[in-house]
């Protein structure tokens, strides 16, 4: 974890101190631009921008990312991962590969613990059914991570605390 204390909130991309980027992809890593700076500020293209547990609607759970970019971003590389409840190992069998998918400027990309429950619920289809007990079929309670290889790009939660009663838990809603 690129952080002291293992915390992280909604669009926090990196840590204190990073290597950072601004919008384009480079070589080397392909969430950033050519041109780097230190002293911990901190700009990834693509981040988490929504995760919902919709009534409790287990299908219909999911993680939605944003390319906030002005050019395409390949997400090859990418997974999202998640920490159960109050673990602080994540589950790694349950990753979500996102390897194939290319993102454009200004563009999402929803990633459904069901494809069929997700269009039931909302009309419309989700771009990647990510399957269940992962990432992307969280109850509320749980800590997701956006990675490219091992690197947290982005991360919502606290790894070892349990989310239920917490400012990050979003059971029945976003």
């Amino acid at each position: 974890l690129n952080t002291t204390d293992g915390i992280f909130s909604p669009g926090s991309h990196c840590g204190s101190g990073d290597t950072t980027t601004a919008s384009t992809t480079s070589t080397t890593d392909p969430y950033s631009s050519t041109s780097t700076s230190t002293g911990g500020t901190c700009s990834t293209t693509v981040y988490m921008s929504e995760i919902a547990d919709p009534n409790n609607d287990t299908g219909a759970r999911f993680v939605e990312l944003f390319n906030d970019s002005a050019g395409e971003v390949s997400l090859d590389g990418f997974a999202l991962r998640r920490w159960t409840n109050d673990n602080v190992t994540p589950s790694t069998s349950s990753d979500v590969p996102l390897d194939g998918w290319v993102m454009g400027p200004g563009a999402t990309l929803v990633v459904c613990a069901d494809a069929a429950d997700f269009s039931a619920a909302f009309g419309v289809e989700c771009d990647l059914e990510g399957g269940t007990g992962g990432p992307v079929d969280s109850n509320g309670d749980d800590q997701i991570a956006l990675l490219f290889g091992e690197d947290i790009v982005d991360f919502f939660g606290v790894i070892g605390e349990d989310g239920s009663g917490t400012e990050h838990e979003f059971e029945d809603g976003q």
